[in-house]
């Protein structure tokens, strides 16, 4: 099944998919129902989406139609947590389904103003001055994220045009009164993409593949208003519980994902939205997200796969392949971060990728 939305954090990324807000029943359903079993269906995944300090199931309920003592176990813990009573059914029309609707539509069945805790972090929606600080601070950094993709771009003609005259066993070499500055970025560009080891025809091919995302990177970012530009970034709206998205700082829903489900949570393709666990970082956190994001935006998600193999804070990310980083979101984030605003703000984000220079060349890493 394909997955509605991809999450970013600096922990990770992920996938999944979103809840069917739609929590009607026909008849009753647990202990002494009707027990119909697209209605069980349809309580069981309402309860599966309730967290577990809210009186959600301890152990997600299998979602088979059958409500059996499991089911019935977890209508008593729900009604016990938000009720303050437990019968073990619930009847369309009742208190129980009220709550339980309520919870999944407004996220404030638990009476806490639509805050709702689970494993120690907070996803929901937050008092209206966060969420105007962090849309400003969100459309504050689109500049900023087309200025480096510009900037690499730019870069890395220069780098091409070097490979074509020397080749690359010679791209290091610096000839009497050369500048530099051309070693230097391909240095950057061969350790975010690992180019120096192939042919002089691969890595050129590689780095044309590389100039293109970065190229197709700023046109969704400058695409016109109503349909990219500023209007690529918004606040998270979800207020359903989404076990998914519980440590996300943002999200994009995917253009393969149910297209139904996500208008009717308030959500569309080609947006990044930032949820209330990104408050409190700073610029650089809501700068390098932009960036990151747009790497899978030019994903087409069935033929050219740019995915999350390794992340910026895990060791692995040093050992990619050339074939691996080339499919990196990461790589290409960090590439274009670095090569705009230095490795020392890189590395204000993620510690691994420090980088150490030597006569003004980036030499490791």
């Amino acid at each position: 099944m394909p997955y509605d939305f991809r999450t970013f954090s600096f922990r990770g990324c992920g996938c999944g998919n979103l809840p069917d807000v739609e929590t009607d029943i026909r008849a009753s359903v647990g202990q002494g129902g009707v027990n119909r079993s697209d209605d069980s269906v349809t309580i069981q995944s309402a309860l599966n989406n309730i967290p577990i300090d809210q009186g959600g199931p301890q152990v997600r309920l299998a979602v088979d139609g059958i409500a059996g003592p499991l089911t019935i176990s977890a209508i008593r813990k729900f009604q016990t947590r938000q009720l303050g009573w437990a019968d073990g059914r619930i009847d369309p029309g009742g208190p129980t389904l009220a709550r339980l609707r309520g919870y999944s539509a407004n996220g404030n069945a638990g009476g806490t103003g639509g805050l709702k805790t689970h494993g120690g972090h907070r996803r929901a929606p937050s008092p209206q001055m966060f969420e105007v600080i962090r849309r400003g601070t969100a459309v504050s950094v689109l500049p900023h994220a087309s200025h480096a993709l510009r900037k690499t771009q730019l870069n890395l003609d220069l780098v091409m045009a070097r490979l074509k005259v020397k080749g690359v066993q010679r791209m290091t070499e610096i000839s009497p009164g050369e500048s530099r500055e051309p070693r230097r970025l391909w240095n950057i560009f061969n350790r975010h993409f690992s180019v120096a080891n192939l042919s002089t025809p691969a890595a050129t091919q590689s780095l044309s593949s590389v100039q293109q995302t970065f190229e197709n990177m700023k046109a969704v970012l400058d695409g016109r208003p109503g349909i990219w530009g500023a209007d690529i970034v918004e606040i998270d709206p979800i207020t359903a519980y989404v076990k998914e998205l519980d440590e996300a700082v943002a999200y994009t829903p995917t253009t393969t994902g149910d297209r139904a489900r996500q208008t009717r949570l308030g959500i569309m393709p080609w947006r990044i939205y930032f949820t209330n666990l990104i408050d409190g970082q700073d610029f650089d956190h809501y700068l390098y997200t932009v960036l990151h994001e747009l790497a899978h935006f030019v994903d087409n998600e069935t033929q050219l796969h740019i995915g999350d193999i390794a992340y910026g804070y895990q060791p692995s990310i040093l050992r990619l392949s050339h074939h691996q980083r080339m499919r990196n979101a990461e790589c290409y984030s960090a590439c274009a971060f670095e090569m705009a605003f230095g490795n020392d703000r890189l590395v204000g984000i993620y510690p691994l990728l420090r980088a150490i220079e030597i006569d003004d060349d980036v030499i490791i890493r």
